[in-house]
Parts: C-alpha cells; sequence; structure tokens
C-alpha cells in the first residue's frame, strides 16, 4: 500500500509482454468495459511519448529494451489498474527491493523466482504463444505493453 510505483515509471518499466499475456489482458479490458477509444488513445500516446515503435540496434544484434511509464499506472497506492489475475508476470515480478525507492533506482526482479515459475509453465505457455500467434499472425514473441495491445486487436479485428 505504500508503494509510490516509481517500478512502474520511465524511470524502470521496460516490461515486455507475450501474446498469451495480451490475451488475457485484452479479454479483461473488453469484459469490463475498458478496451475503447479512449484507452487506445492513452496506448498510442504512451508509444508516441517513449518512441516505443522506433528499434534501436545494439552491438550484439538485439534491440535496446526502451522504458516507458505503464499506460495501465495511476499514481498513488495500488496505482496499477490491471487486476492481480491478469498483471504480467514481469510486472509482478518486478518491484522496489528496499525501501527509499525515490527513481525507480531500487527497482528489480527475483530472477530465481521468474526462472522457477517459467520452468513449471514453459513447455504449455511456449504452445500457447505459437497458437495465438499463427492465429492473428503476431509477428513477435514480446512487445512492450501498448504496442502489444494495439497489434493484437488490429489483428484480431482483421482475422
Amino acid at each position: 500500500m505504500n508503494c509510490r510505483g516509481r517500478c512502474c515509471t520511465f524511470e524502470a518499466n521496460s516490461v515486455q509482454i507475450t501474446p498469451l499475456e495480451t490475451l488475457e489482458i485484452y479479454r479483461s479490458l473488453e469484459e469490463s468495459n475498458r478496451w475503447n477509444e479512449e484507452l487506445k488513445k492513452r496506448l498510442e500516446q504512451t508509444i508516441k511519448d517513449y518512441r516505443l515503435d522506433y528499434d534501436i540496434p545494439t552491438t550484439r544484434g538485439l534491440s535496446l529494451r526502451k522504458t516507458y511509464t505503464c499506460p495501465f499506472f495511476n499514481h498513488g497506492p495500488k496505482g496499477c489498474s490491471l487486476d492481480r489475475e491478469i498483471k504480467p508476470y514481469g510486472c509482478l515480478g518486478f518491484n522496489p527491493l528496499k525501501e527509499g525507492n525515490l527513481n525507480g533506482e531500487n527497482c528489480g526482479q527475483n530472477n530465481a523466482l521468474l526462472e522457477k515459475r517459467e520452468q513449471k509453465h514453459n513447455l504449455l505457455e511456449t504452445e500457447l504463444n505459437q497458437q495465438i500467434a499463427n492465429a492473428l499472425g503476431l509477428e513477435w514473441k514480446k512487445l512492450p505493453i501498448p504496442m502489444a495491445l494495439l497489434d493484437f486487436d488490429r489483428k484480431y479485428r482483421e482475422s
């Protein structure tokens, strides 16, 4: 309840989600009538503000992960507007590591816990992610939250 949400802001957040996580969030937003033009505009604005749609390659052949303020973050206690049951695993596992997290510098994840969860569910989730990607023609394995939701919506409506 005392969390200020710094880990959810551009100071530390670079969460990317899979097609399965995207589907879960998307369905929940639709069922609660939160998937609307206002939300889509907020997602688009987040992409624009943080230049999430500009790829910056690194020397390792990967793309630079950019930080952004999550469009589902509301300042104050219990800042996330997503229900815990549909929060991406990256969000659930990325938290302040100690008190006094003024600028997001103390945000981190429990890698051992995330790896344990990944090992337990990897085969099923890999298969489900591939089925969703194939069904909708998604060309990504993970994207930042706003990009994943908008691309998912576009492909879902086209199918």
